[in-house]
Parts: structure tokens; C-alpha cells; sequence
């Protein structure tokens, strides 16, 4: 049985006595499926490939209980086989396939990682998938193939996927999102927590380790052993070297939003560790992967300087409308908040400044909370509205521990100018005042004046006079 590394197609052929001797001593095989037909090379001879006859693999002992397919990075969600179930990771190709035994009583789940994007399309839960373990020499042997007849381009073609060694119902712990066959170094990142680390493949084709291979990692940070697809290795694993930043956290909030230093685009960054995205700061530099599918933090956790990958969801405005992406507040942790509760606050205050504010939760009708810009107000986690003065800052997050801050300024205009403040489209007026001191969240504002508009910019903790 022969398997082509990138496609999975697997054929047959029989060899002489003299290349199976030569197979089972190790000998390399090449697979040339071009202009001459199918056929495959061993030490110099050519044996024709014919298709895989279902006599040579046993019965179907299995069948496809659920496809997990996976989403991909830009934020685009595969759609998933509509009697499929299951989690679905952020990677941009591949799927975790599991299979089951007929028998119900005693059924035995694995993990079976496809990588054909057009098997894949073909694969439907309840399809037959046979077991077929390696009797190959060395690293190969043992391990473990599923079996699978799709039809692909009008024509029934088998194919093999590695079965992964360990049946999680969950998917790997790990996957590899790039390698780089220059420097023969493989980049792996923690399926939950974003952690990025690096390893030394040596001679182990990156075939094997391509992008979206699951890999289990367990022990300590010195030597490791990982699993990747069926075979077990042990691998040293290191902290990445990130290539030159590329871009800069503009925005934190319910993500992570950066802005290209040379093309000024905008990128929107998905984290869902909530420890990471309370070490991102504003401002902080980060770099890609070369795919440009994973953005990578430098991150102080635990007294740690790590490594820390998440998928970037969509790119956003570019050029001109970059410079209006600012960060309306922030989130850190507080020591000092206690139970299952947040806490939101302002992030500045003036004793003269007149006015307040209101908290609601997205999709509330009610009014909201009353609230004073010197008010420290204590919510369950969740997104809310928070209306300051009439500025409405939008889906603001407010996390377990942690503390949001609304980032304000003080407009003061001088005593006895009547003046509407409007939002920076001039077509809702916000608040009429008569002089005096109002806070605002930071961003761009008009004023009008006896029928004519001036700009003012809120900045953060600055008061604007005007």
C-alpha cells in the first residue's frame, strides 16, 4: 500500500521479491502520478499503481461519528456537515475526524486528522472507515491509518489519514500553525491558552509537520515528548524567535484590534485568554506569523516573558480611517475584587464638571444604572452600554476580577458660550450647555456655535478648552 504525503491518496502495487526485501529494509519510495501514468519508483524500479483493491484492507470496522471542521483564521466559520457536531478550533485547513465501532456497547473513539480539502468535502458522518496499523520499518511501524473510499473528481479513490494515538473527545492539545523547512524549526501553540513555543524537527518530514497538525505536548519545559499524528517524539522545545513587529495594539476590547505601521490596515485579533489579553497594552508592538494568520505577543505572565499566538478574525479600514481606531477602555486586573464580579470605573474625574453617566447591559431596553464619574460600580461579567453625557460607548466587556476603564476627558467651554455638543457625524446632538466643564469619552466631537461647527478632540485625562 502506497500513500502520497500531500494529497493522502493511497493506491497499491506488487513489487518483486527483491523490492519487497529492499521495502522492508527501509528503502524510499517516489510516487509519480504525472504524464506516464500512476506509478511508483523503488531503487531505480517502476511498478505501475493501481487502485486500492477493498480485499487488501480489513472490513470496515468503523464509521464517522461526528466531522470536526475547523475555522479558519479570518474569521470565516467553515460550515460545518449539518449532522455533525462538535468543537471547531481556529486553523485554517484540516479536520479532526472521530470514528466508532459498530458495536455500541463497546465502542472505541479516534482521532483521525484530514488534511484533503476535497476528501474532506466528500466525507459524511455514518461513512464507512477501515483500520489498517503500519508493519513498516522503524519510526513508522506501528502506526496506526484509517482507511477511507470517497469519491473525488468523479471517480472512487482511497485514501489514508494518520490516526492520532490519543482518543480526546476534545481534539489535540496542541497544533502546529507554521514550520519553516529553512531553519527545520516547527511552531506549535496551545489549543486553550494561545502559549506559542518552538521545536528543532530534525529529520522528521515536514510533511508530517505541516500547519494544523495536531501534536500533544506533555512534561516539563526542557524535554518534552510530543505526539504528532501517530508517532511518539521527543522534542526540545523552545521560546520562538517572532519576526520584526509589523504593527501596534490600537484598540482593546472585546478583542484586540492592531494597525499596520507601513500600510496603516487594521487587524482584528481574537483572544480568548483572559490573562493575555489583560498583559496586552496599547501600543505594544506585535509581529505575524509568515502566513499572516496568527498574531504574536510578547507577554509577561507569571513573572514570564512568553510567547503568546491568536487568530487574526478579519482585517478592518485602512490608510485615512486607521488613525480613527482608539482604544475607549481598558482592562486590567484588580487584587482587590473578590467573587464572581468585575468592576467598571472612569478613568478620570473633575469635581467641576457637570453631568453623569448610565450602565446597561447589551440588548437592556430599561434606562441604566445612575452613576457619577467618580462611582467604582461592581457588575457581573458581560457587555454593556455605557452612556456618558450622551456619548454612548458600545459593548464594553466587564470580566471576572478584572477592571474596565472607560478612558475620559473634560471639554470646559468658557462661561456663557451656549453650545450643542455633537458626535463627529454633526447629526446628533449629545448635550446642550451653557459654559462649564462636561466629560466625555475620548474621540472626536463638533460643537455648535450660533450655526456653525467647530471640531474638538477629547483627549485621555486632558481637559480641552474651547
Amino acid at each position: 500500500m502506497v500513500r502520497q504525503g500531500v494529497t493522502s491518496r493511497t493506491w497499491q502495487f506488487k513489487p518483486d521479491a527483491a523490492t519487497m526485501s529492499d521495502l522492508r529494509n527501509g528503502a524510499g519510495i517516489e510516487v509519480d502520478n504525472g504524464g506516464q501514468g500512476n506509478i511508483v519508483r523503488v531503487k531505480g524500479r517502476s511498478y505501475p499503481l493501481d487502485n486500492l483493491d477493498p480485499s487488501t484492507t480489513p472490513p470496515p470496522s468503523c464509521q464517522i461519528d461526528r466531522i470536526l471542521r475547523l475555522s479558519p483564521p479570518n474569521g470565516n466559520s467553515a460550515s460545518p456537515d449539518p449532522k455533525s457536531s462538535g468543537t471547531y478550533y481556529l486553523n485554517s485547513m484540516g479536520i479532526m475526524v472521530s470514528t466508532k465501532g459498530p458495536n455500541k456497547a463497546a465502542r472505541s473513539s479516534y482521532h483521525v486528522t484530514v488534511r484533503n480539502r476535497s476528501a474532506l468535502d466528500a466525507l459524511k458522518v455514518g461513512h464507512d472507515v477501515s483500520m489498517v496499523t503500519d508493519a513498516g520499518p522503524g519510526e513508522w511501524a506501528g502506526r496506526n491509518w484509517a482507511v477511507v473510499r470517497v469519491e473525488t473528481g468523479g471517480r472512487l479513490q482511497a485514501y489514508s489519514f494518520p490516526v492520532s494515538i490519543d482518543a480526546n473527545p476534545e481534539g489535540p492539545s496542541s497544533t502546529v500553525i507554521f514550520t519553516d523547512s529553512a531553519a527545520r524549526t516547527v511552531t506549535i501553540r496551545d489549543n486553550k491558552t494561545g502559549r506559542t513555543l518552538q521545536f528543532n524537527a530534525g529529520t522528521t518530514p515536514l510533511e508530517d509537520l505541516h500547519p494544523n497538525t495536531g501534536i500533544e505536548i506533555s512534561g516539563g519545559n526542557n524535554n518534552l515528548m510530543g505526539n504528532v499524528d501517530s508517532i511518539r517524539k521527543f522534542y526540545a522545545l523552545n521560546e520562538p524567535t517572532p519576526g520584526a513587529p509589523c504593527c501596534s495594539v490600537s484598540v482593546i476590547n472585546g478583542g484586540v484590534t492592531t494597525v499596520d505601521k507601513a500600510a496603516g490596515a487594521t487587524h482584528h485579533i481574537a483572544v480568548d485568554n483572559l490573562a493575555a489579553k489583560a498583559a496586552i497594552k496599547v501600543g505594544q508592538t506585535v509581529s505575524m506569523d509568515p502566513s499572516g494568520k496568527w498574531a504574536l505577543f510578547q507577554l509577561k505572565l507569571d513573572g514570564q516573558l512568553s510567547t503568546y499566538s491568536f487568530p487574526i478574525d478579519s482585517e478592518g479600514k485602512s490608510t485615512e480611517h486607521a488613525a480613527e481606531t482608539v482604544a475607549l477602555w481598558e482592562i486590567k486586573p484588580n487584587a482587590e475584587l473578590k467573587g464572581a464580579l468585575g468592576r467598571l470605573v472612569f478613568g478620570f474625574t473633575d469635581s467641576d464638571a457637570i453631568g453623569a453617566a448610565s450602565i446597561r447591559p447589551v440588548g437592556q431596553k430599561e434606562e441604566g444604572k445612575l452613576v457619577f464619574f467618580d462611582a467604582q460600580v461592581p457588575l457581573p461579567p458581560g457587555k454593556y452600554e455605557v452612556n456618558a453625557n450622551g456619548a454612548l460607548v458600545r459593548d464594553v466587556p466587564v470580566e471576572y476580577g478584572m477592571e474596565t476603564v472607560i478612558k475620559v476627558g473634560v471639554l470646559s467651554v468658557t462661561a456663557g458660550v451656549k453650545a450643542g455638543i455633537y458626535d463627529k457625524s454633526k447629526n446628533k446632538e449629545l448635550k446642550f450647555v451653557d459654559g462649564g466643564k462636561t466629560i466625555l469619552p475620548i474621540g472626536t466631537y463638533y460643537l455648535k456655535v450660533n450655526g456653525v461647527f467647530a471640531l474638538v478632540v477629547i483627549k485621555e485625562k486632558q481637559v480641552t478648552e474651547f
